[in-house]
């Protein structure tokens, strides 16, 4: 049995956000490193479409799912933070982006190798 519309508008953003991190999580292994550029662009696409689907709880307020869940205007404050926050971020910002990674996976490097080193003196 199918819950009522008015429920599932009250959760759009979630369903949204869920189909396309799902669609991400699919395409990954796929797509070659070189162009996972379409991820970023695929994810930002999900984030702008979780942040159009907040209008629904803006116009369907109130309880969902027998109570469970509310849509009120502080809820619809937090989905347009949490998507909100999601767009800059996944537009990449360029070689900024990069940088970080390459500099984070440098210093895991160092760091695992400094723990197997450790690892077998003691």
């Amino acid at each position: 049995m199918l819950p009522p519309l008015q429920d599932l508008y009250r959760i759009a953003p979630e369903i949204v956000l869920c189909a396309f991190g799902m669609l991400v999580m699919f395409l990954a292994p796929i797509i070659p490193k070189a162009r996972h550029g379409v991820l970023s662009a695929i994810s930002l696409l999900g984030a702008a479409f979780a942040l159009a689907a907040t209008q629904f709880l803006a116009m369907y307020p109130g309880p969902a799912y027998s109570g469970l869940l509310r849509s009120d205007a502080f809820s619809l404050f937090v989905h347009l933070i949490v998507c909100g926050v999601g767009l800059p971020r996944d537009s990449g910002l360029g070689q900024l982006s990069q940088t970080r990674r390459s500099r984070r996976r440098g210093i895991l490097r160092v760091n695992s190798a400094g723990h197997g080193r450790h690892g077998r003196d003691g």
